[in-house]
């Protein structure tokens, strides 16, 4: 282990705070990349162990983070307590970041850079705003918690940014950019046309566009094809079907050309709701399918007439359950409404 990390590692190994302690290979990596440059000037948001270690490493290292020292598990106080933490090199700012943020005066350049604030989306992406344009050449952006989805989408986006070399990612969690001399995006323009990870996949398919045709189920289980259908709302697929998530969930799709409007359509499901299930087609009701309180999967038909604005386009059939109930997961709960293990269609 490199010094810090090895002195950090003696005094906190097993301990950890409300916001959750980063892994000690994190705070190796911290400490390998900066012990070939100068560290001036850092800033971080969130506190904890990276704090303790960074107020080791940087002259002058700004925290930005919420005072959480009237709660139990503060990470404030787990970083102020640590024997090896040095008040001289910090300065805190204490409040939401979406406000210290943007009222703070950069005065210099920033040689390191950790995002580790609230995990919300756009609040990782807002704290990267105000920062970035004060990242001198050769200055490391760290992101944590990049297995979030939004968090990833940002650390991607940047990674294959002309601005950022891709560095590291360590645990499967913590992403490390170093800044090229490239110049910077206007934090006033609109430069998304100069990102390579937004112009090389543009236009994305963002809408299932599969035809469905009569017979055809769509079958939610993991081997299933309808991953070919499902747009929003779907937890992950498993061997007997697949859950909503949320208060509605969406498949898109088009009827095959040999259907024509007023055609009489039948749309049959095999499911389980704990409450009634209102059915749509392209923003219309259609019908509902009735809850039931075993758990048990049931068929249910449900008949309309096509319009002539269904045809030759994509569509959407949305599921929005009247009640959900909620599934304790590791992080957060779980809303789910509707179970499918397949749908089909009958015309006529």
């Amino acid at each position: 282990m490199r010094p810090i990390t090895k002195m950090l590692s003696d005094l906190h190994t097993g301990e950890t705070h409300r916001a959750g302690a980063v892994s000690f290979d994190v705070i190796q990596a911290i400490e390998r990349l900066c012990e070939d440059m100068p560290v001036n000037r850092s800033i971080e948001t969130g506190c904890g162990l990276t704090t303790i270690a960074l107020s080791n490493i940087s002259k002058k290292h700004v925290v930005f983070a919420v005072d959480d020292r009237g709660t139990g598990h503060s990470s404030v106080l787990f970083a102020m307590s640590s024997p090896a933490y040095r008040a001289e090199a910090c300065q805190h700012v204490f409040g939401p970041t979406q406000l210290t943020l943007p009222a703070y005066p950069f005065e210099s350049t920033i040689d390191f850079v950790l995002i580790d604030g609230p995990h919300g989306f756009p609040y990782p992406q807002l704290e990267y705003f105000h920062v970035f344009p004060h990242l001198r050449t050769g200055a490391i952006l760290a992101i944590d918690d990049i297995d979030i989805p939004h968090i990833w989408s940002m650390f991607s986006c940047l990674a294959e940014d002309d601005m950022f070399e891709f560095v590291d990612i360590v645990d499967g969690r913590t992403g490390f950019l170093r800044r090229t001399d490239a110049l910077a995006v206007s934090p006033e323009g609109d430069d998304w046309y100069l990102q390579r990870h937004n112009f090389k996949g543009w236009p994305m398919a963002i809408m299932p566009d599969s035809t469905w045709l009569p017979e055809e189920a769509i079958d939610f289980r993991l081997k299933g094809n309808a991953q070919r259908f499902m747009l929003l709302g779907w937890a992950r697929r498993q061997d007997w079907g697949c859950w909503s998530d949320g208060t509605e969930a969406s498949l898109s799709f088009r009827w095959p050309e040999v259907l024509q409007a007023d055609d009489s359509v039948s749309v049959e499901s095999l499911y389980s709701a704990r409450g009634d299930v209102i059915v749509l087609l392209n923003d219309r009701v259609i019908g509902s399918m009735p809850g039931f309180p075993v758990e048990e999967m049931r068929r249910h038909a449900i008949a309309f007439s096509l319009r002539s604005s269904d045809l030759g386009r994509t569509n959407i059939l949305k599921f929005s359950p009247t009640s959900v109930f909620s599934v304790a997961m590791e992080v957060g709960d779980r809303k789910y409404g509707i179970a499918l293990r397949h749908l089909r269609y009958r015309v006529g």
